[in-house]
């Protein structure tokens, strides 16, 4: 699947991801995906059936999967998956609804150890331009909870994201089974043997 460089910034590049024709940024610094571009997408696209964040947001399963998806976020960054069956259940809930619904301000939702922070939602005010003209809010979200919301604007959406991830996983194959040879070749410019059964290096 092709991926389009639209923007740079201090070291984090947005990719355009192909959902039906709709372009769709995607962070490169964190794998978030802009939320509220896909909405407008959709919309622009569907006239007739006007979907609203803000109702999504509201929704009590969304509000129970954000506060999930933090706590696996969190033992993801503590590196002991088994704290989602004590300490990290306790996690107090935040209020994503409450803050969504809030037009005039910034907010993030993450998860933070130490300096390693993992956003989960982050909304960006849209600024006005030296020609006058504003930019478009932003939403970010963690790759998995754009999963849930293109689900919720159309469950074939959800379909083409698991492509998306399907493709990524295939390429990073294709991209490890590259390396792989190109490190055999050199192990054995250098005289070396490769064990082809458990990658051993022998130099004799």
């Amino acid at each position: 699947m092709k991926k389009v460089i639209t923007k740079k910034e201090s070291r984090n590049f947005l990719l355009e991801r192909d959902l039906f024709g709709m372009k769709i940024p995607m962070r490169t610094k964190d794998g978030c995906y802009d939320l509220n571009e896909m909405l407008s997408e959709y919309n622009k696209h569907n006239p007739n059936k006007q979907k609203y964040l803000t109702n999504f947001f509201k929704s009590e399963d969304t509000q129970t999967y954000i506060n999930n998806l933090m706590n696996i976020r969190y033992a993801e960054l503590s590196g002991n998956i088994q704290l989602l069956d004590n300490q990290v259940s306790n996690l107090s809930e935040v209020p994503v609804n409450q803050l969504v619904m809030d037009s005039t301000k910034n907010f993030k939702v993450s998860v933070k150890i130490d300096k390693t922070e993992r956003i989960i939602l982050q909304k960006t005010k849209g600024k006005t331009q030296s020609n006058g003209k504003k930019t478009k809010d932003t939403v970010f979200a963690d790759s998995l909870l754009m999963k849930k919301f293109a689900r919720w604007l159309n469950p074939m959406y959800e379909v083409v994201v698991d492509k998306w991830i399907e493709d990524d996983l295939i390429k990073l194959r294709m991209d490890l089974a590259d390396s792989y040879n190109e490190w055999r070749s050199l192990v054995s410019k250098l005289g070396g043997k490769v064990d082809k059964e458990n990658n051993i290096n022998d130099y004799s």
